[in-house]
């Protein structure tokens, strides 16, 4: 299920990053092309690392993830966007590349959340295991 909804984020999020030139017109829109080329570039970094989502993310309630379950910081991020442009590249084959990669790895990873070491999944199983070590910790305290 979490390929149907990662799918569908990245639909969402192509759509955000693009919908800019569909309304803004071709004279406008290269008027202030270093505007919108940054917030293509800071997009993805800034967004998933800092609260885990992207408009996509956030639409179909999955989430980018340290091993701890809290949002992975602003490096990791920017080396998941950075192997995401290798992996998802249209000259390599599209996402062939990082949909094999995931397809044989043992935790169903890209490579970027591999180097990373972060994890994408449902906002709901992050909150579980969020609350369940959170009662763990808890418990170790009180019993200290």
């Amino acid at each position: 299920m979490l390929l149907v909804e990662g799918g569908g984020a990245r639909i969402i999020d192509f759509f955000v990053l693009f919908l800019p030139d569909c309304f803004l017109g071709d004279q406008l829109y290269r008027s202030t092309i270093y505007i919108w080329l940054f917030l293509f570039l800071a997009y993805f970094p800034v967004l998933d690392g800092y609260t885990g989502y992207s408009v996509g993310k956030y639409i179909f309630r999955v989430r980018v993830v340290n091993k701890y379950g809290e949002s992975p910081g602003l490096l990791k991020s920017i080396v998941r966007a950075l192997l995401r442009l290798i992996e998802v590249n249209p000259i390599l084959f599209g996402g062939i590349p990082a949909g094999l990669v995931a397809l044989f790895s043992e935790r169903s990873h890209r490579l970027g959340d591999m180097l990373a070491s972060t994890y994408v999944a449902s906002s709901s199983l992050i909150e579980e295991y969020n609350q369940s070590n959170q009662s763990d910790a808890k418990k170790t305290r009180a019993s200290v």
